[in-house]
């Protein structure tokens, strides 16, 4: 495991225990290892990636935590798609008089929590708690 990844897999524990996450959780069913995104997933994503390696017991708790805490969420979102199939969520379009639809799926997908977000989450408080050390150590 390379410093990063012990880095990001310290964050992530720390991100899970932040939200009451830290727990045992179900498996998760296949789709939420599917490596396409999820209902809710924000479009155009971020420019630059950053490849971990997770402890492979850290990688599923974190998403089955964030599939069964979205998946009331996600289960709307497609009954959403299914009544308006002509809106373009990614696009931020509608036809006239479906635009408040946009506003639904924001609400919606605001509920989504993604293991990307858990990712970035868990390197933010790692870089944080490297911060630190680095400071207390002077």
């Amino acid at each position: 495991m390379d410093s990063i990844d012990a880095l990001a897999a310290v964050g992530v524990r720390e991100e899970l225990q932040a939200r009451g996450w830290d727990r045992r959780w179900p498996a998760c069913p296949e789709e939420a290892r599917s490596l396409g995104r999820w209902p809710g997933s924000r479009d155009g994503g971020f420019p630059e990636q950053l490849p971990l390696r997770l402890p492979a017991r850290l990688e599923r708790q974190a998403r089955a935590a964030c599939w069964y805490t979205s998946a009331e969420a996600i289960d709307a979102l497609r009954d959403w798609r299914a009544q308006y199939p002509h809106v373009k969520p990614s696009r931020r379009w509608a036809p006239a008089g479906l635009e408040s639809a946009l506003e639904e799926y924001d609400q919606l997908a605001s509920l989504v929590t993604t293991t990307g977000e858990i990712w970035r989450a868990g390197i933010e408080h790692g870089m944080n708690a490297v911060a630190v050390c680095h400071m207390t150590s002077r």
